[in-house]
């Protein structure tokens, strides 16, 4: 069995001139189109914004509007609604999860969000093979599972990926809300930006960390919604992860002349199915992309579809 949730990488999104023609987003169509050929991608989604507003919807193999897994990507609804709550004054990002779940380990929200907590062994590679097509909530059962190996294994600041943190960032959505994450992420985040998503009937059981159904425009809707030219991602929890990326808001970012371009991919790779792969960019808030396609990525797979993308669109 290979399974894989969350990929994230930060190549090829610092090149010179962000192009404005009208043909941008036709570059932008056909390099999804031949990337979709190189890879054997059978079926496969494109949704492209200019300023935040559509600009484009281009379906391979199906219907533009169909929703598609977002896998990782869920990961910034996850963010945004932490941020949301904190606006509102009913958390912090110092408090520590222990005081607000009033279990488990005494990790702050700040590095949960970051992905700094310690929390290296990620038990969900093994347990997301037995959760799906079962969309009831796991949140506890990670939780569950962080608790009995005794918390963190690392020492808390240094970042390292892990489905884990987002999902214990569920429950204190929770916590505070008094609602279900659903619905409170519902509330907060998808429908101010015009964004309509379900629980994926397939990998709902990782909502918060990977599951999240809705077309890529919707998605993007999301995308243009919140992550504005005028959204400083570093007066928010973040973590330097090489290259000159950090990694926060449930998102990759870099600091690009005068702006920000943010980024994240996701996949669900199962022996038995599903193989599925989500791609999210955004160059400075003008020019953004949302992709989701029926095969799981490679690596190189994924940086060539970055490749791709921004070729089409930096000159």
């Amino acid at each position: 069995m290979r399974l894989v949730l969350a990929f994230s990488l930060w190549v090829l999104t610092g090149l010179p001139t962000v192009a404005q023609d009208a043909g941008t987003a036709e570059r932008m169509i056909a390099a999804f189109e031949g990337w979709m050929v190189a890879n054997d991608a059978p079926r496969g989604t494109l949704a492209i914004r200019y300023k935040g507003r559509r600009y484009s919807q281009t379906g391979v193999g199906l219907n533009a509007n169909t929703p598609m897994e977002m896998a990782s990507l869920s990961k910034a609804i996850t963010a945004v609604c932490i941020a949301e709550l904190v606006r509102e004054g009913r958390l912090s990002y110092a408090d520590r999860f222990a005081d607000l779940v009033d279990r488990g380990p005494d990790i702050s929200v700040a590095q949960l969000l970051s992905h700094t907590s310690g929390l290296k062994h990620d038990s969900t590679q093994s347990s997301m093979v037995g959760w799906l097509n079962q969309p009831t909530d796991r949140a506890n059962d990670v939780l569950d599972h962080v608790i009995e190996r005794d918390g963190p294994r690392k020492k808390a600041g240094r970042y390292h990926y892990n489905n884990e943190n987002y999902a214990l960032l569920s429950l204190v959505i929770q916590a505070v809300s008094g609602a279900s994450y659903q619905v409170a992420c519902t509330d907060r985040v998808l429908t101010p930006a015009g964004a309509i998503a379900v629980r994926s009937p397939q990998a709902g059981a990782y909502l918060a960390w990977g599951g999240w159904q809705m077309s890529v425009d919707d998605y993007a809707a999301f995308l243009s919604h919140w992550f504005t030219p005028q959204l400083d991602p570093f007066t928010r929890p973040n973590a330097k992860v090489g290259g000159g990326a950090h990694y926060g808001q449930g998102m990759l970012f870099r600091t690009f002349r005068g702006g920000h371009n943010y980024w994240h991919h996701g996949a669900l790779c199962f022996a038995n199915g599903p193989n599925i792969g989500s791609f999210a960019v955004s160059w400075k808030g003008e020019w953004s992309a949302v992709a989701a396609y029926d095969i799981c990525p490679t690596w190189d797979a994924m940086r060539d579809l970055d490749a791709a993308l921004s070729g089409a669109v930096f000159q």
